[in-house]
């Protein structure tokens, strides 16, 4: 199966930040691709903990703007060379 152009970072966050109407989440397209039999530099769950969130928190405006502004300077991998080159080091 050929390998499209997949999102796989954002800004400064090892994933790919997605905002809802109760809080943020990632997406790990790693993981993904990991799945399919691919290698990866950076692990899945790397970070995680950072950039998860809940609108109830009392700076829920300064969480907001980070990863929107992460979304201005996304990364994407076109082909299985440039996934190879970017994830690079590391083997589950």
């Amino acid at each position: 199966m050929p390998l499209k152009a997949v999102i796989y970072r954002c800004g400064d966050f090892h994933s790919v930040p997605l905002l809802g109407s109760w809080g943020g989440v990632n997406y790990t397209s790693l993981l993904v691709l990991r799945q399919m039999w691919l290698k990866q530099s950076i692990p899945p769950t790397h970070n995680l903990q950072k950039s998860n969130f809940s609108y109830d928190y009392e700076d829920c405006q300064g969480k907001k703007r980070r990863p929107v502004c992460a979304w201005k300077s996304m990364r994407k991998i076109k082909d299985k060379v440039h996934y190879e080159r970017a994830t690079s080091g590391y083997e589950a």
